[in-house]
């Protein structure tokens, strides 16, 4: 079987060197402002002698147990879930031999295909808002509001000024004086402190695949993922040096019906107050993986359901 799809490339240039991945070491979770509309799209966008390119190419792929590089545009909105049983869909039978523990529901993702939601996208959205709502209404604490969406997840129900007031009490936060909108943010050893804190055990990990975003979620753990934020939004103005400056929560996993390739995340991001946002597989290797793969994940698992 023969599939036509759209391959993008993102690619960090600039006008001395290429950058590929990110340097090693601790990433600078100093968070960008958020873009007022995400794009999903752009063109040699330029900002202070860096630019993203963006290339797009068509080509014919075949349809096989590999899965390719199937599922690498990006869209917005959420997936549109399909009657029926995820066993319905599992035509090939690799669901009953994964390690799933997560619920898993037939959808489709936001242009049309079919896949399997890994993950209770729908009930983690309810944890999600717009960062800021603290007392200093400091802007930068994405990662203090994606500890408090694992919280959530883990039923320890927290609002962001309390998990705020919390983290600058333990100095598990950092602000920037005269600058709100960088104030706030968070190392991921710092997070995974957060979090155990209030009896959720994490640990900090780095220099990980998306696969391991995928397992982690797959089994019902709470994981925060550091990325890129201009890559993610496709924002220039994001970008930064290309490090990864922002702390998003991954909530499910889009997978293959027929051959359980990895097509994808959701994702709740208090950037733009977006949840249960469907993510590439292609997208989040460039603005996760690439950066540097820094992760926190929970030590333990949350009961399904």
């Amino acid at each position: 079987m023969i599939a036509v799809g759209l391959d993008v490339h993102f690619r960090l240039i600039d006008r001395d060197h290429e950058t590929g991945a990110a340097e090693s070491g601790i990433p600078d979770i100093r968070p960008p402002t958020p873009p007022e509309v995400p794009t999903g799209s752009a063109s040699d966008c330029r900002i202070q002698g860096t630019y993203a390119q963006i290339t797009v190419s068509t080509r014919t792929q075949p349809r096989s147990g590999h899965g390719g590089s199937r599922g690498s545009v990006e869209h917005d909105g959420a997936s549109v879930l399909d009657a029926g049983s995820a066993g319905d869909a599992d035509s090939a039978g690799w669901l009953r031999d994964a390690a799933v523990t997560a619920p898993v529901q037939p959808g489709r993702l936001p242009d049309g295909r079919p896949t399997l939601i890994i993950g209770d996208v729908g009930g983690c959205a309810a944890f999600n808002h717009l960062q800021g709502d603290n007392p200093g209404h400091d802007r930068g604490d994405c990662g203090v509001v994606s500890c408090a969406d694992v919280l959530s997840q883990f039923g320890v129900r927290l609002t962001e000024a309390e998990t705020f007031l919390h983290a600058t009490r333990f100095h598990e936060l950092h602000m920037v004086p005269g600058r709100p909108d960088q104030s706030g943010w968070t190392l991921p050893a710092e997070q995974a402190a957060l979090l155990t804190d209030y009896g959720v055990p994490a640990h900090a990990e780095q220099t990980q695949p998306v696969d391991r975003l995928a397992v982690a979620v797959q089994q019902c753990h709470g994981v925060i993922a550091m990325v890129n934020a201009g890559v993610l939004w496709c924002d220039p103005q994001a970008l930064g040096h290309g490090q990864a400056n922002h702390a998003i929560t991954i909530t499910g996993v889009a997978r293959d019906p027929y051959d359980g390739a990895l097509l994808g995340f959701y994702i709740n991001d208090s950037g733009n107050g977006q949840s249960g946002k469907f993510v590439s597989a292609h997208l989040m290797t460039t603005a996760f993986e690439h950066e540097g793969g820094f992760c926190v994940v929970t030590d333990s698992a949350r009961a399904a359901g």
